[in-house]
C-alpha cells in the first residue's frame, strides 16, 4: 500500500498498530492457571460441592443405595477420581 504513494508511512503505520492483536499480560494469567490447575481433582470437587454433599454421596455409594454413575452425576467428576474422592470425603 505505501509503495504506491497512497498514505504516509506513518499514517499506515499508525493504522497497523489499531490492528494489532492485544497481548494480555501474563502474570495475570499465569495467577489463574496456577489456581486452578493447583487443585487436585477431589480437593476441587470437595470445595465445589461441600463436603457434607460429598461425604453424603459417598455413604450412600457404599450401602449401595446410589450407583457410581449416579454419583459420578452428582459430583460432575470422572470414574477415575471417584475413590480418592470417597476417601477424602470420609475424612
Amino acid at each position: 500500500m505505501n509503495k504506491l504513494g497512497y498514505i504516509s508511512y506513518e499514517l499506515f503505520n499508525e493504522i497497523l498498530e489499531r490492528y494489532k492483536p492485544q497481548v494480555p499480560e501474563k502474570k495475570g494469567e499465569e495467577d489463574k492457571k496456577a489456581k486452578v490447575f493447583g487443585k487436585k481433582a477431589e480437593q476441587k470437587c470437595i470445595s465445589e460441592n461441600g463436603q457434607k454433599f460429598v461425604s453424603l454421596v459417598a455413604t450412600n455409594v457404599e450401602r449401595g443405595l446410589i450407583t457410581h454413575s449416579d454419583a459420578l452425576s452428582y459430583l460432575s467428576i470422572k470414574l477415575k477420581n471417584l475413590d480418592k474422592v470417597i476417601s477424602k470425603a470420609k475424612r
